[in-house]
């Protein structure tokens, strides 16, 4: 559990001997500080017996209530680890009180326990900027108590899910449903940064981490904002009646995020430092639709916005990659982005008198809403019918029979030989109607090429060929693989369901995604895709694999179609834009919220 007081985890534990014989209680922590294994210095602080480790401006202690009656910290994989000792000789024969020069080290302690019977106590693992605070802060934390803690923590949450809205009638009647829908709205909030308020990186995890080297300075994984993602997270929670949160994801990423020429970092530390410098114009227009959506629409919202409004004018409808990082050109989930937040922004502009924008604004994203088909959309491809919507185009010529070139080892390809669902994006925020005649024959070419049938219910791949996940056999993915379904897709072919007016096959693609998450809620990014069980991992069809374990995206998407289904509609749709295209359902509000 988490000291809602400060940045200490505790834990609370009971170790009961039912042996004849004492026996020995070990605690072994390995720090990765800093975002890195490698380059770690550690000890035993002489003053209050805890195992410290430190790197750079970040620091651990690791103490006990009852204290530590041995300690030693040496480097992971040698003698003077001991993890090491104790699995070969099964004690800690020999204590190092510290290492001598920075690396990937490992911390062992022991605690002692009653030669018979239980006993109770709580381990802290605290961490701060220095060494002799962490000591400080786990102290702290061990001094208020466990159940203090306990207690503070439940009422944080019960405090912030009190003024949510009830459980949509989705779920409140499955205890499987609930429960999930439950454990994913948590998870979201929780994903919300302390000290960047806002900030929600795109998972507390590194997939595939075990086969990420200690060495490799910086292995953020996924722990960095993608405002993309940040976007998805704070959509979700607004569906479920949290607008505040929602406001503060905005402010994050207007103040953070968003450049003074208009362009969007693709990702980035917490901080707001870019880690990658790649153009994504589908996150150049999410905070536009976002701050749309919320209503906020003041003058210094919007001297930011039109900065990415513009940017968007002047660079689209062309993206340096869409939304799966790895390739540029005429993507139709992009370009779907792109054309709702200029029309956001159109309606934002003439809020604030700006009325020569707005009106650029809303003829480029008529312009790029006409023109979308003739760029990505194909009539002589080998799929369905023949005509279908393209992952992407890179010369704007969906029948031109160009090659691409996909990431990860996938290989080189016709342009017409690789779908997604990416174009669903253009019914999700209004643009064509849910049974648009371009639309239903997209459906049926990527569900002959990329849907997989699990026991669950239907997965999809993010495209045919793609080679972003693991080996053939299982094993980890190290740069290329065969990439696996993910059911955060799954959740978007329901919120297609709910714009089409059939709930009820929505309603079973929330339970392919709850089925598909583990047996602690936790949706994966991908599950293993094919019948034949993992030889490296035992992965069995539709169930999660190594992959980011949970991905927010998805966790949030369930959320979002839990309350969607529920209401009748997409909840993320912006009314402008389906009004704009004549998409609208009847019942959807005229207005946003002002």
């Amino acid at each position: 559990m988490a000291d809602p007081a400060r940045s200490v985890v505790l834990v609370d534990t009971t170790f009961t001997n039912r042996t004849s014989s004492p026996l020995h209680l070990y605690a072994d922590y390995q720090p990765y500080l800093a975002n890195q294994g490698d380059g770690n210095t550690g000890g035993t602080d002489t003053g209050s017996g805890d195992l410290v480790a430190e790197n750079g401006s970040v620091a651990s202690a690791m103490s006990a209530s009852t204290g530590f009656s041995a300690t030693s910290t040496g480097y992971v994989g040698t003698s003077t680890s001991g993890a090491t000792q104790l699995t070969s000789g099964h004690d800690l024969a020999t204590q190092y009180s510290g290492v001598a020069s920075s690396g990937h080290i490992d911390q062992t302690a022991e605690i002692p326990v009653n030669a018979s019977g239980s006993t109770t106590f709580t381990l802290a693992l605290a961490f701060d900027s220095t060494e002799a605070a962490a000591v400080t802060d786990a102290a702290s934390s061990l001094s208020t108590g466990f159940a203090a803690a306990e207690s503070s923590y439940e009422a944080g949450w019960h405090s912030w899910t009190g003024g949510l809205n009830a459980p949509p009638a989705s779920v409140a009647s499955s205890p499987s449903l609930l429960q999930q829908y439950d454990i994913s709205l948590m998870e979201v909030k929780a994903d919300e940064d302390r000290t960047y308020t806002g900030a929600f990186v795109a998972a507390p995890s590194v997939p595939w981490g075990g086969s990420v080297s200690a060495a490799s300075a910086g292995a953020h994984g996924y722990h960095l904002v993608w405002t993309r993602d940040e976007y998805e997270m704070a959509t979700s929670l607004m569906s479920a009646g949290d607008t505040a949160d929602a406001r503060d994801a905005l402010a994050y990423l207007l103040k953070y995020e968003v450049t003074s020429s208009g362009y969007v970092k693709q990702n980035s530390w917490l901080n707001g430092t870019e880690e990658w410098g790649g153009q994504q114009l589908d996150e150049v227009a999410d905070p536009i639709i976002l701050a749309y959506q919320l209503g906020v629409t003041d003058p210094t919202t919007w001297a930011t916005l039109k900065e990415e409004a513009g940017y968007l004018v002047s660079n689209g409808p062309v993206t340096g990659e869409e939304r799966w990082e790895e390739i540029g050109g005429y993507s139709p989930s992009t370009i779907a982005a792109e054309i709702a937040g200029l029309v956001c922004a159109s309606v934002i502009a003439t809020d604030n008198g700006d009325t020569t924008d707005a009106a650029t604004y809303l003829s480029t994203a008529k312009t790029w809403a006409a023109d979308v088909d003739g760029w990505t959309y194909t009539t002589t491809g080998s799929y369905g019918n023949g005509d279908y919507f393209l992952r992407i185009t890179q010369d704007g010529n969906p029948n031109s029979g160009a090659s691409i070139s996909l990431a990860n080892g996938g290989g080189t390809y016709d342009d017409r030989d690789v779908t997604d669902a990416g174009f669903l994006e253009l019914v999700r925020l209004g643009i064509k109607s849910a049974s648009a005649t371009d639309i239903t024959n997209s459906l049926a070419a990527v569900d002959d090429t990329i849907k997989v049938n699990t026991p669950e219910g239907p997965v999809w791949h993010r495209y045919n060929h793609d080679g972003y996940g693991e080996t053939s056999t299982g094993a980890d993915y190290t740069g290329s693989g065969v990439g696996n379904p993910w059911p955060v897709l799954t959740g978007e072919r329901g919120e297609y369901d709910v714009a089409l007016g059939d709930t009820a096959d929505a309603q079973s693609m929330l339970a392919t995604m709850q089925g598909a998450a583990d047996p602690g809620g936790q949706i994966t990014e991908q599950v293993w895709g094919s019948s034949t069980p993992a030889a490296d991992g035992g992965w069995t069809l539709g169930q999660g694999d190594n992959s980011s374990t949970p991905l927010m995206w998805a966790m949030g998407q369930y959320v979002r179609l839990a309350n969607d289904i529920s209401n009748g509609s997409d909840g993320d749709t912006p009314s402008v834009v389906c009004q704009t295209f004549g998409t609208c359902p009847v019942s959807k509000p005229s207005a946003p919220p002002r």
